[in-house]
């Protein structure tokens, strides 16, 4: 097993600055190795793709050029990598995950009582889900994790939260096992595939790699399986930033004052497990205090501004657009102000890590979410793009305004109008007017006369949809109401 090198840096910028000395160093001493050759592959795993983004530009700017045979990715990206060519297909999985959790959720007698009453009420049993996932749930873990709870849980929780923590299991369990019948694998059980491919024997991909480790405070269960995979496998160093106390004091923790090991307060469960495997090296260089400066506004839209402002002034002064970010616990209020005032100063940016607008499939999907969260009152429309497709080449646009002009507005109405007299026959006139026609009150006036009299009807037809067309729409809506 290769030992490998944990390297302590208090706080970030020193840590950062520790990654990039080591490259300089790795870089020169495998380039004069391998001359002729191409140079052993140097590979950095980082946590995120922002922090991928942010590493790149400032290797580059470090180096001064290009790096021979060197890949930045994320501990996912890395798992592919290893994975290639049987690769797991983890894409669409997301989407359909938060469907089959909500619709086993509704099953759950002790979750439905608390939840099933409030919009996307099951939505937050997601979250625990995901986590539980996250942390290598595997539906075969089910019987064993309820055992559990049957003889331990009494003495810690009552009878209504050992309930919930059960049909939590089921929920996962129920959930995991649609997904593998779709075939859809999800990044744990990528992460979990990759661990094992590394700890083979046979297995020789990243034996002549450096592997470096950066950005990662703390991680779950499989991340640090694989993180430490990777370090047996190869040999690597991890960086981990060791922050310093509040508002940049420099003072010493008492862990360092007393000579111990490293101070697991800060991400225990990782740094116990490292320094029963790796060699400890402390850095004794540390990050400069933060320069802090506070702006109070009144709104989003001035607290942007005022941010805007303090970026120009930084861009102007010679910082680099790429080295400036914006944190913000919650992003939805800010991101409209933002766009306007960045906009408004010239301002080059882009939102790492905001998703983009659904794909044509992820509004289905979502729609359908809605439609069985919020069942006889959703809304007609979104029933309509949980459809999505047309019906007898109407468009969708005609057969919203049909259904409203009939006064249909949610899902419940439906059972009305199908059983509603003279409805469906002949055509449904919509709002919508094609165009202007002028007939003259007699069609054998002559031109004198009718400039004489100056009598004309003024017709302006509207647009139609074949009634039968919205009685299948309906009929539709009538068996998805029966349905959930």
């Amino acid at each position: 097993m290769n030992r490998f090198e944990i390297k302590i840096a208090s706080g970030s910028r020193a840590c950062e600055q520790l990654l990039l000395d080591d490259l300089m160093r790795i870089t020169s001493e495998r380039t004069s190795a391998s001359e002729p050759n191409l140079p052993p592959a140097l590979y950095l795993v980082v946590p995120s793709n922002s922090l991928r983004d942010h590493l790149l530009y400032r290797v580059l700017e470090h180096q001064g050029k290009p790096l021979v045979n060197f890949r930045c990715m994320t501990h996912f990206e890395f798992a592919r990598y290893l994975l290639e060519p049987a690769i797991l297909d983890t894409t669409g999985d997301q989407l359909l995950l938060a469907l089959y959790v909500r619709r086993a959720a509704q099953r759950e007698a002790s979750l439905r009582r608390p939840l099933g009453h409030l919009k996307d009420g099951f939505g937050a049993v997601l979250g625990t889900v995901r986590d539980l996932l996250d942390a290598g749930f595997h539906p075969s873990h089910a019987e064993a994790l309820h055992d559990v709870l049957a003889e331990e849980a009494g003495q810690v929780a009552s009878k209504a939260e050992i309930a919930r923590v059960h049909s939590i299991i089921r929920v996962s369990q129920v959930a995991a096992e649609q997904l593998a019948l779709l075939g859809l694998e999800r990044p744990p059980d990528l992460l979990r595939e990759a661990t094992d491919t590394l700890a083979s024997t046979d297995h020789n991909r990243l034996a002549e790699a450096r592997v470096l480790l950066y950005g990662y405070a703390d991680a779950t269960g499989l991340v640090t399986d694989f993180l430490l995979a990777l370090l047996r496998s190869s040999t690597g160093q991890i960086y981990l930033s060791h922050p310093l106390i509040p508002l940049g004091s420099l003072e010493e923790r008492p862990s360092e004052r007393e000579g111990g090991g490293i101070d697991h307060g800060h991400g225990s469960h990782l740094l116990q497990r490292l320094e029963s495997l790796g060699t400890l090296v402390r850095n004794e260089a540390r990050s400069a205090p933060p320069d802090l400066r506070f702006l109070t506004a009144l709104g989003p839209e001035a607290e942007c501004r005022g941010v805007a402002d303090r970026i120009r002034d930084l861009i102007d002064s010679g910082a680099t657009p790429e080295g400036i970010g914006v944190l913000a616990r919650n992003l939805t209020p800010y991101r409209n102000p933002l766009r306007r005032q960045l906009t408004r100063l010239g301002i080059p940016f882009s939102a790492i890590g905001l998703a983009g607008p659904k794909t044509p499939l992820g509004n289905k999907i979502s729609a359908l979410l809605e439609v069985f969260g919020a069942r006889e009152r959703t809304r007609l429309d979104r029933w309509l793009d949980a459809l999505g497709s047309p019906i007898d080449g109407v468009r969708m646009f005609d057969v919203r305004l049909a259904l409203a002009s009939l006064g249909a507005i949610r899902l419940e109405q439906v059972r009305d109008l199908i059983h509603s007299p003279g409805i469906f026959e002949g055509a449904i006139h919509l709002p919508v007017r094609t165009g202007i026609s002028n007939d003259s009150t007699s069609n054998h006036e002559d031109n004198s006369s009718r400039a004489a009299h100056s009598f004309y009807r003024i017709r302006l037809p509207r647009r139609e949809v074949a009634a039968l067309t919205i009685q299948k729409v309906l009929n539709s809506g009538l068996g998805l109401l029966e349905a959930i």
